[in-house]
């Protein structure tokens, strides 16, 4: 909401939002001063730009940096925020905080390198006579200070913020295609079309403003450098990117909802430590804490790293090379249906086959490519894991689970209660509280470590010598002989049965 100063008739000043305000000082001489708040999505849609909102303009110039940051990438908004996100009913909808910067703008919006000089008429505080919440805000105590088109107030940590839309241009450094895929979500007549209903009404969003003003407690002692906010905004979206570490292998295999191999995986384990379930690999006994894919070592059933490359072996997926080349994306297709389709041997959603989803949504009038298509989308995943519950899921938990070795390292687990007691209490800590938690058990008993953890990480250690069971070449050459005979022979009995090759491996299984 904007509204006119009756002073200046060219002032689009907004409606305060209030908040929080903080700096990172962590450096001498340096402070980077910022204001956290929350917005409705109506307004943060209307108040809040992305790059892409600057007006087109040939005398632009743009660092390759700034070319990176501008461009939104609506095939991605469309597939894996709005379909496979926004528009899921059955996901907590959640977005970390929007980092907005705000840059000064000319006559004709376009970005100025500093904040002029030249002192503007303050609007009034408070804003509207009526709102008696505001008028707080012009007690002596506040400190307010106004810098062209910007409007900052603050009084011990609380903060008010203001700025004209004609002379500074709020710009997203972080989270734009979380803006735009908002944007797009009230507006793109396939969601909500134009119309937000109530309770998206009143969803707010995070939003942190970086204020780069001496004003507002802005300082550097980058001496020489370039301090002009389109550079400082360069290198707050470069770091914040940068600095965003992706997650090692393991961790991406717990959190990943988007990879069909993880997705998979997680079928095969327990949701949980602590746990044992029938037809489960239980997790307590899985090395999930790190990237190794080895378990012929300690307590370990298995490697969650391991069980993910073996899945993606045995789905043996063509991901296209050239995501625009055709012929790449029809053989991807073509091998997502053999390994994971159920309904006439095709991957669908809502009736719609994933054949004909890339004709008609990946393809232009003449049948030739018109997005890239890279990985499965999103709203197929589901049908896709089904296809691995179906198609690989019990075979694969029968030989990891009643595979002789495998089996008595099973029944000692249950038997010495390792799987939901304290054994896997303590092996799903962090090494910290690992350490915290042996002293504070032997402090009472001596010999609570060597009775509870020792003496049991000792015993299967010794089940698995000299046992190939335990190597991963083993394993994977064991799943691999499965699935010739459980999924691409499946109906033939020249190779026999699952059952049949745990007999040949020396152990007589349970009927199923």
């Amino acid at each position: 909401m904007f509204l006119m100063n009756k002073n200046q008739s060219q002032d689009k000043f907004n409606k305060p939002l209030y908040g929080m305000v903080g700096e990172y000082t962590l450096s001498e001489g340096v402070s980077l001063p910022y204001f956290l708040t929350v917005m409705e999505i109506e307004r943060a849609i209307e108040e809040l730009k992305v790059a892409e909102n600057i007006p087109a303009s040939i005398d632009n110039k743009w660092s390759l940096q700034e070319l990176f940051q501008r461009e939104i990438d609506q095939k991605r908004i469309m597939q894996d925020i709005i379909r496979g996100y926004l528009k899921d009913p059955k996901k907590l909808k959640f977005f970390n905080a929007i980092t907005i910067v705000l840059m000064p703008i000319d006559n004709n919006s376009k970005i100025l390198e500093k904040f002029p000089e030249n002192e503007l008429s303050p609007p009034p505080i408070p804003w509207d006579g009526t709102d008696e919440y505001d008028k707080m805000w012009s007690s002596p105590e506040v400190e307010v200070v106004n810098f062209c088109g910007v409007q900052f107030a603050k009084i011990s940590t609380q903060a008010r913020l203001r700025w004209d839309e004609n002379k500074v241009f709020a710009a997203a450094v972080d989270g734009q295609h979380r803006l735009w895929a908002l944007r797009t979500y009230k507006e793109d007549p396939s969601c909500s079309g134009g119309t937000l209903k109530l309770q998206e009404r009143n969803t707010k969003i995070p939003v942190l403003f970086v204020l780069l003003h001496e004003k507002a407690g802005f300082k550097s002692q980058q001496d020489g450098e370039d301090l002009s906010i389109r550079a400082i905004s360069r290198e707050l979206f470069t770091d914040l990117n940068k600095n965003a570490k992706t997650v090692d292998k393991a961790r991406e295999l717990i959190l990943d909802d988007k990879s069909i191999s993880a997705r998979c995986v997680r079928t095969l384990i327990t949701n949980s430590t602590s746990q044992d379930i029938e037809g489960r690999l239980p997790l307590s006994l899985i090395r999930w804490q790190d990237d190794s894919n080895r378990f012929d070592t300690n307590y370990y059933l298995n490697s969650l790293v391991h069980l993910e490359l073996m899945i993606s072996s045995l789905l043996s997926l063509e991901f296209p090379k050239d995501p625009m080349e055709k012929r790449n994306v029809l053989a991807f297709i073509e091998s997502l249906n053999i390994a994971l389709g159920t309904v006439d041997g095709k991957i669908e959603y809502e009736g719609k086959t994933i054949d004909r989803y890339y004709e008609q949504d990946c393809c232009d009038d003449d049948g030739e490519p018109s997005v890239p298509f890279s990985r499965l989308p999103e709203y197929f995943l589901s049908s896709a894991v089904e296809g691995f519950i179906v198609n690989f899921k019990p075979w694969i938990l029968k030989l990891l689970l009643e595979f002789k070795p495998y089996k008595n390292l099973l029944e000692y687990a249950r038997e010495k209660n390792l799987i939901e007691g304290t054994f896997s209490g303590y092996q799903s800590q962090t090494k910290r509280h690992k350490a915290k938690i042996k002293d504070e058990e032997n402090a009472l008993d001596s010999n609570w470590y060597e009775r509870e953890i020792l003496l049991h990480e000792r015993h299967i250690s010794g089940l698995k010598e000299n046992q190939w069971a335990f190597k991963t070449i083993f394993q994977k050459a064991l799943l691999r002989l499965g699935k010739l005979i459980a999924f691409e022979n499946i109906g033939e009995n020249r190779l026999g049965t699952i059952d049949d090759l745990l007999g040949s491996l020396g152990i007589t299984p349970k009927s199923v």
